[in-house]
């Protein structure tokens, strides 16, 4: 059974900025649309992500092996009678009968593992895009002081975010223990997310529970949990910088 899927909502208290110039107020307004697009990415990437961690990961029955044998007995007796009796009957029986499996829809355990990790990752990816769009709404011309404040929360708050994000980003240098500028990773002592390292350790795209963790540049093991909780830390933001805009016109409500 799935849990129950959570959506988030925001309310923009007008239509239009009350600013002065326009053409400001337009921009701030595109920002702010962007970021509401980013909140909702990440909201069904939450939704995703829990379906796929929810998802028991398919088991064989005794049935089923025993159907699955039989099968690939077939297959070498027919490429026996074809090919004469070699060494590869037995490789190429498999492979034939792993492309019926998947042609019957069954998945590979690669592919299956893979789908809560792609989810985390886009989870991951939303936020920082919100994180971004709202590093720029804090620097932008016409944006009172009070809203840049709300916007400067995220990186206070959620600095994991980009953290992580860059490991993820850089895997090709994390896996060689390297950080910016390919300068040594300085690895810190771990005692958590199920891992005992005193020398420390490189983590790459691991999950604990709804944790996604990644070692990150200065050595620790950093992690963001992909959880409603989570997205609600980000709502309390958006919305908070929302109130602190002067607004004009009737409220809009998200989502929609």
């Amino acid at each position: 059974m799935s849990r129950p899927k959570v959506i988030f909502e925001l309310t923009q208290p007008g239509t239009w900025l009350e600013i002065g110039d326009r053409d400001i107020g337009s921009k701030i307004e595109g920002f702010i649309s962007s970021i509401a697009s980013s909140f909702y990415g990440a909201n069904a990437a939450l939704w995703l992500f829990e379906d796929a961690y929810d998802t028991p990961t398919t088991s064989t029955s005794p049935t089923e092996r025993e159907a699955e044998n039989q099968r690939r007995r077939e297959i070498q007796d027919r490429l026996r009678t074809e090919h004469g009796y070699t060494d590869a009957v037995y490789d190429q029986a498999d492979l034939l009968l792993k492309r019926e499996q998947w042609q019957e829809g069954k998945i590979p355990r690669e592919i299956e593992g893979a789908f809560t990790f792609l989810h985390a990752h886009s989870f991951l990816y939303k936020l920082d895009e919100i994180g971004r769009f709202l590093n720029v709404l804090a620097e932008a011309e016409g944006v009172p002081e009070n809203a840049r404040r709300a916007a400067m929360r995220f990186d206070t708050e959620l600095s994991q975010v980009r953290e992580i994000r860059n490991s993820a980003a850089h895997t090709e240098d994390r896996v060689r223990g390297l950080g910016p500028r390919n300068k040594p990773i300085p690895y810190q002592p771990v005692e958590h997310y199920g891992i005992s390292a005193p020398g420390g350790v490189s983590v790459i795209s691991s999950l604990y529970n709804q944790t996604l963790n990644y070692t990150v540049a200065d050595g620790h093991l950093v992690g963001i949990d992909v959880t409603p909780e989570t997205l609600a830390h980000v709502q309390s933001i958006i919305q908070e910088l929302l109130n602190a805009l002067a607004w004009r016109g009737s409220a809009r409500h998200y989502p929609s």
